[in-house]
């Protein structure tokens, strides 16, 4: 083969990093194969490192060689120590570069001083000046195949720590050397290649791809994309100047950054965990070398904040399958250690705001291993317990002592917070805040006390609203904290997540994320599955009839005693269909023979779905009925039903309280858990396991909720997490959904499939233009507003109930002049009036974390308006709905068909805060509850004439045949024939009974109200016709 270019191409790298610190052996000459080390290296870098100790360990002449051979092979014996140490350390050529090794019987030195946190301390600075890098080409590493060479080695002090294979796009593909690694590398009998005491990462290169692996495994070897992405997808951009891969020895290659890599990056991830499928207990043992995107944002953090110092905050979108977990633990470490130019350390604390205990267990092993510290990362709620004392005293005595990494959950946070910027003790201080994947829907108890801490910041919050971590960081992330670096990492900002902490290119740019792993890179790297590809939606078509009676008598459907608020009666009519029985059992049909025909065979038979319901008596019904189903079929598929709290249904026979260990007996408390067993393999969840649940075996959701926005991508991405063991890969999950339309959920995930972007930002002046507007509508003055504010000063309840009382007098003046006047205008102004006092309490919330408005007039007026809000809160009373005489006569699930509703292309700029204050206030609309049952039947009137047409044969022919149809038809009008329960119950009975092509169509039919009324008048004036009481 014509190696020119191959060489070429090596010749470029090797002499790039000669001229960049490193040394360069164009071939193996000096290379130990046996013991795997480069001696000459290994020897120069202690006896510069110190000479006396040198000299003392191996003396001169004779002894001299035996000494150092003795010395290398006491360094492989170190290096040969077990990756899963149990003395803390990482093991092998990791924790053989990080320790003192001994030299001679009196001395140790370091393997490697690694480039110092404190750029003034000269005698580290200056034994790191004397680390020998060097690049070796064309090493012959084999014992086994002495003609075997790898193309390039890199070692650290003679030490392998990386191996290269390069291939040119002129004569092979990045493919071929992946090949060449899994079946002419076998790692077995090969000190070089040993998994852990061998070289610690191997890379393939070409020039337009690189792909790296800390684990060589024969045909099992898994190599992963070491790509910087291109147009927000996998793969590089062109380079002007050279190859599109050549960041890797400009960049990573450069001599700070790779041994930063190795000295405090790498670890060594050792954890038992359960196989998804056999259920066994194994520990494994992984060498985690950073991605490129994961190495990059670190990296550029660092950077930055050397250049602005604290008060910066950065907004950092990376997708999930992007390795978060490590991420986050990265930056942590390294701003914990991050000191300027003058040694002065930057933060004096990281905290870390995560309620994943993943994040906490391996952020300690990883530090662990590279510090040598076991209280280096202090955990507030751990330590709480351990201590039997208040999170609130541990918290502050941990900032107190300068802990350089504290982690808290997010309930802790505002009390954090408010230690910041309020305890003298930490007065001087500068911390660095992390919040961990802000989308971790809150739930249940959980979900109460966030909301109460929302309110503590002066957000309103609805009871049963979702909330989440996102929401609490933004409003508790406020402007005034220069002592404070805010970084959020998140897979799906929300637009105030993107003004608040995004960054702008320029001055003229709006905000935008620091640094981005996209959803499309992602997936086109193979991190995370596309979820959208077979989405299947399904249409529900239904009639709803109204049966109305008082003391035996029909009541006319206008009658002003049955007016409902049309909103809210279309609402409850839809809920009254969603839970009605007959639905749900039918799309219970749907779903297990669904499953059962695409999914259940799937990884060994072992794969998973989830129901997503859209309430908890629903997901309650759905559990119920789908248990009936299954026995009915003699079917073996276990179920779960997820939801918080308890709940009755008589309607459904549970007439006590049930919770879910109730329903689901044998489970046990933690559903998760009990959801990887074997046996179950449906999951029925209300608001719960929608958000941060990992099932890698879960191969298709099938839903029954309105999915909008980052809600629908939180929850269909529930399905993207790849699986593979063995033979077994996920390589596809399903979507069945009943109520979303493909279009729309592809709408939802186009914002997040690059970066998110918002359309515009905020104005500040909207906030004057509100403030304005509120002085003008008489209901308070500066007085007051002054009044309030010395008594909030002074905590002086009596002045503060004196300016209240003022407004809300006026206010309630005019309210009643307005309804005595029957001046509806007035009363829309006042309402109005109240809208906007809110309106600008939660806009000055959020501008007042991007603009520093204190001590302006804004700040009094918001504070006076956040009181006065609750002073003149409309007591508003939501009269039930009375449904109770509706009944479901009809009902179908139309398959709608599967379409590919993957993303292409980047999609719409999220929206954020738009005008406020100019929404009217709409008064309920009353209608005669047959109105919106009317208006729902008519949703559906798609079918062909000659479809209606042979229906309408059909139910001739049966009428003629009824003899109570055929006498109703003869002895009543056709008014009184169509209101004849008798005669619909009959005729939809026939419908629904027909069969091919007709009971495809049928469902159409039925649900639309007049398109069964004209079936109804077909049949009258088809049985009149033949008696021959019509014409033709």
């Amino acid at each position: 083969m014509d190696l020119t270019y191959e060489e070429r191409f090596e010749r470029q790298i090797c002499e790039h990093l000669e001229a960049h610190g490193w040394l360069y052996s164009p071939n193996g000459e000096g290379y130990d194969a046996e013991r795997a080390l480069f001696p000459e290296d290994l020897f120069d870098w202690f006896e510069d490192l110190d000479p006396q100790a040198w000299k003392r360990s191996t003396g001169s002449g004779p002894r001299a060689e035996p000494a150092k051979e003795a010395l290398l092979d006491l360094v492989v014996q170190l290096r040969s120590t077990p990756l899963d140490n149990k003395g803390g350390g990482p093991g092998g050529t990791l924790q053989l570069l990080r320790s003192d090794v001994p030299i001679g019987l009196r001395d140790e030195l370091k393997m490697v001083q690694w480039r110092p946190a404190d750029p003034t301390n000269g005698t580290r600075m200056a034994a790191y000046g004397k680390v020998r890098l060097r690049i070796m080409r064309q090493v012959y590493y084999s014992r086994q195949k002495p003609h075997d060479s790898i193309d390039l080695v890199a070692f650290i002090n003679g030490i392998p720590v990386a191996t290269f294979e390069l291939k040119t796009n002129f004569k092979q593909s990045i493919d071929a050397a992946v090949k060449q690694y899994a079946q002419d590398r076998k790692p077995k009998g090969e000190p070089l290649l040993a998994f852990g005491t061998g070289a610690l990462v191997h890379f393939v290169v070409t020039e337009s791809e690189v792909r790296m692996t800390t684990q060589l495994d024969g045909d099992n070897t898994y190599f992963l994309p070491f790509n910087k992405g291109n147009n927000g997808g996998a793969g590089n951009p062109v380079n002007e100047h050279g190859p599109a891969t050549a960041y890797l020895w400009e960049q990573v290659m450069a001599r700070d950054t790779w041994l930063d890599i190795f000295g405090s990056t790498l670890f060594v991830d050792v954890k038992t965990s359960t196989n998804a499928i056999t259920r066994e207990r194994k520990t494994s043992t992984n060498v985690i070398f950073p991605r490129f995107h994961q190495w990059q944002a670190v990296s550029r953090m660092v950077e930055q904040i050397n250049a602005e110092n604290v008060g910066g905050r950065f907004l950092i979108q990376h997708s999930a399958g992007s390795g978060k977990t490590n991420t986050i633990g990265w930056t942590a470490h390294r701003l914990s250690n991050l000191h300027d130019h003058t040694g002065r350390k930057v933060f004096d604390t990281v905290l870390v705001i995560t309620d994943r205990t993943v994040l906490d267990d391996q952020m300690q092993r990883a530090v662990l291993q590279i510090e040598g510290k076991p209280d280096y990362v202090y955990n507030v709620d751990k330590r709480a317990r351990t201590d039997e004392g208040s999170k609130s005293r541990a918290l502050l005595k941990a900032l107190q002592d300068r802990r350089r990494i504290v982690v808290v959950t997010i309930q802790t946070f505002p009390a954090v917070l408010k230690l910041l910027a309020q305890d003298d003790s930490l007065a001087g201080h500068r911390f660095a805040v992390i919040a961990d994947e802000a989308h971790s829907s809150q739930a249940g108890a959980t979900a109460k006390k966030v909301r109460q801490v929302l309110r503590a910041g002066g957000q309103e919050v609805d009871e049963g609203a979702e909330v989440d971590t996102e929401d609490t960081i933004n409003v508790f992330a406020d402007a005034p904290t220069p002592n404070v670096s805010f970084f959020a990492f998140t897979a799906t900002p929300k637009p105030k997540t993107i003004e608040l902490f995004g960054r702008r290119k320029t001055p003229e740019a709006k905000p935008s994320a620091f640094d981005v792993y996209s959803m499309k890179q992602a997936i086109q790297e193979g991190f995370i599955l596309n979820v959208l590809p077979r989405y299947q939606n399904y249409g529900t078509v239904y009639q709803i009839a109204e049966a109305i009676k008082k003391n035996g008598v029909n009541v006319s459907a206008d009658d002003e005693d049955n007016l409902v608020e049309k909103t809210a009666a279309a609402k409850a009519l839809k809920r009254f269909v969603r839970l009605h029985p007959t639905n749900i059992a039918q799309k219970v049909e749907i779903i297990v023979e669904h499953f059962r025909v695409n999914v259940a065979g799937l990884l060994d038979g072992h794969a998973k779905a989830m129901i997503v319901t859209s309430e908890r008596k629903h997901a309650l019904r759905y559990k119920l009925a789908i248990d009936r189903y299954i026995k009915s079929k003699g079917y073996d598929l276990g179920t779960l039903v997820a939801f918080s709290g308890t709940l009755d249904d008589p309607e459904s026979g549970i007439h006590d309280e049930v919770s879910e260990a109730k329903m689901n007996p044998g489970a046990g408390l933690d559903l998760a858990e009990a959801f990887t067993e074997p046996n179950y393999r449906v999951m029925i969840a209300a608001d719960k396991f929608q958000t941060g649940f990992d099932q890698p075996l879960l191969c298709a959701m099938y839903v029954d909720k309105r999915l909008d926005g980052i809600q629908a991508v939180q929850t269909l991405s529930r399905l993207n997490r790849t699986f593979r063991t063995g033979n077994l890969v996920k390589d596809r999950v399903f979507i069945l959904d009943f109520i979303n339309e493909p279009k729309d959920i592809q709408a939802a995930f186009a914002p997040y499939y690059e970066e998110a972007e918002i359309e515009t930002e905020t104005n500040p002046n909207q906030l004057h233009v509100l403030a304005m507007g509120l002085r003008t509508f008489g209901i308070f003055d500066t007085q007051d507003v002054d009044q309030f504010i010395r008594g909030a000063q002074a905590s002086d309840r009596n002045a503060i109930t004196a300016a209240m009382s003022r407004a809300q007098d006026r206010f309630a003046h005019a309210w009643d002049q307005a309804q005595g006047d029957e001046d509806t205008q007035a009363e829309e102004r006042l309402e109005q009036f109240r809208k906007n006092v809110s309106s600008f309490v939660r806009l000055y919330d959020f501008l007042s974390q991007v603009y520093d408005y204190s001590g302006s007039p804004l700040e009094d007026l918001c504070a006076f308006c956040r009181e006065l809000a609750q002073w003149i809160h409309a007591e508003r009373t939501h009269d039930d709905i009375d449904i109770s005489s509706a009944r479901l006569v009809a009902i179908e699930q139309k398959d709608k068909g599967l379409t590919n509703a993957s993303v292409t292309e980047k999609g719409d700029k999220l929206t954020g805060p738009s005008a406020l204050g100019t929404a009217k206030v709409k008064d309920p609309e009353m209608v005669p509850l047959l109105e919106v049952i009317d208006t729902l039947n008519t949703l559906f009137d798609d079918l062909s004439e000659s479809a209606v047409a042979g229906l309408m044969a059909l139910v001739i022919q049966a009428a003629k045949s009824d003899e109570v149809l055929r006498s109703r038809a003869l002895e009543n009008s056709l008014e009184n024939f169509l209101k004849s329960e008798k005669v619909r119950d009959r005729i939809l009975d026939t419908l629904l009974a027909a069969s091919g092509e007709l009971g495809r169509v049928v469902a159409e039919v039925v649900g639309d109200g007049k398109g069964l009324d004209s079936i109804i008048a077909g049949a009258f004036h088809g049985v009149r016709l033949d008696a021959g009481q019509e014409g033709i």
